[in-house]
């Protein structure tokens, strides 16, 4: 599995947008497995911790949409469960 952090520009006058994604290895994202959506925040650092579980860390942040699970499928009926935990912004959600 990959963990990808992605960002797209969204102009001058608004903060830079960030999305975490995990997919299998060298899959592409698609918005409807985004677990992480972001902006007033440093890039998202990602990393696994255990075989199913990935913590998420930024120096704050406006959390607009977060899941704490990811079920990914892997094969003939077969998924992998992977549990989220996230520590960005002020109580892990929002920073001023």
């Amino acid at each position: 599995m990959d963990i990808v952090v992605a960002t797209y520009p969204a102009g001058a006058t608004v903060s830079t947008p960030y999305e975490v994604f995990i997919v299998r290895h060298g899959a592409h994202t698609t918005p409807d497995r985004v677990v992480l959506r972001t902006d007033k925040s440093d890039p998202p650092k990602a990393a696994w911790s255990s075989n199913n579980r990935v913590s998420i860390s930024c120096g704050g942040a406006r959390v607009w949409q977060f899941r704490n699970f990811d079920t990914i499928g892997i094969g003939e009926g077969n998924f992998l469960y992977v549990g989220i935990k996230l520590d960005c912004g002020q109580n892990g959600y929002f920073a001023e």
